[in-house]
């Protein structure tokens, strides 16, 4: 019953003109809980990207994200959780202020926990995106031993392997995959207002220091420190109106976050 927070920063190195950089920071507050613990979630959250670009591009150099959200876990029994999010945003380049900046998010998952080693998870995610506009929430987590854990959940698995554990708290090496990306409304220099949508995918090689968690959970309360480098391809910026695709060369990415 108390307030987390999440902080991180994210560097994509310049390629064909364009650098990409982000910041985003986000609180979690605990509701009254219904129906016993754990309570309902409100969160709000805000990033900032910062894209440097040539001025033929017409791109804009600063976007903004807005976000509350909602959402509420609950146990069925010993094997059976569900959880529910609805959420809100509003993604700007700070001139376009029409419905193309309003998206809504939201999603639903069941998660099955037959034993320490297994978890299943079965959903969808709406993210808010115009180019994929909802995610399945389908895979597992498998943990064989305490050294060792995958997670083949869409939209980012990764094999994690424990370099140390002091008692207190473990430290984690991983390598994962993933797709990045977001929407934004904008305005083009000649006044018109549009949508911009970035994707890229990518291969990341990353450490997480963390509290000791439980078998076969992806995450655990506490304090943790996490830093990633990593390799994005298949870059595009998409465009709605009377834009074509603008494809951008591969580039190297650094990321860096905690969460307390």
């Amino acid at each position: 019953m108390r307030p987390g927070f999440r902080l991180g920063v994210q560097w994509l190195s310049e390629a064909d003109d364009v650098e990409l950089s982000s910041y985003d920071a986000r609180v979690t507050m605990p509701l009254y809980p219904i129906f016993g613990p754990p309570p309902p979630m409100v969160s709000l959250g805000f990033e900032f990207t910062e894209l440097n670009a040539p001025a033929v591009f017409d791109l804009p150099g600063d976007l903004y994200e807005t976000s509350i959200g909602l959402s509420w876990m609950r146990r069925r029994n010993d094997r059976w959780s569900f959880r529910w999010m609805l959420g809100v945003a509003n993604a700007t380049d700070g001139d376009n202020h029409s419905s193309d900046a309003w998206q809504f998010r939201g999603g639903g998952f069941a998660l099955y926990q037959p034993n320490e080693r297994w978890t299943w998870t079965f959903g969808a995610i709406a993210l808010g995106r115009n180019d994929i506009p909802v995610v399945p929430a389908i895979g597992f987590i498998y943990q064989p031993n305490p050294c060792l854990r995958f997670d083949a959940s869409f939209p980012r698995p990764r094999a994690s392997l424990l370099l140390a554990d002091d008692g207190t708290r473990q430290q984690w090496g991983y390598i994962g995959a993933g797709m990045e990306g977001g929407t934004w409304g904008y305005r083009q220099d000649d006044g018109v207002n549009d949508q911009l949508t970035y994707r890229d995918w990518r291969f990341v090689l990353g450490w997480e220091s963390t509290p000791r968690r439980e078998a076969g959970m992806p995450f655990a309360l506490g304090r943790t420190i996490s830093a990633e480098v990593g390799y994005a391809f298949s870059r595009r910026f998409e465009f709605e109106r009377g834009r074509s695709d603008l494809d951008i060369q591969d580039t190297v990415l650094i990321r860096i976050g905690t969460r307390f």
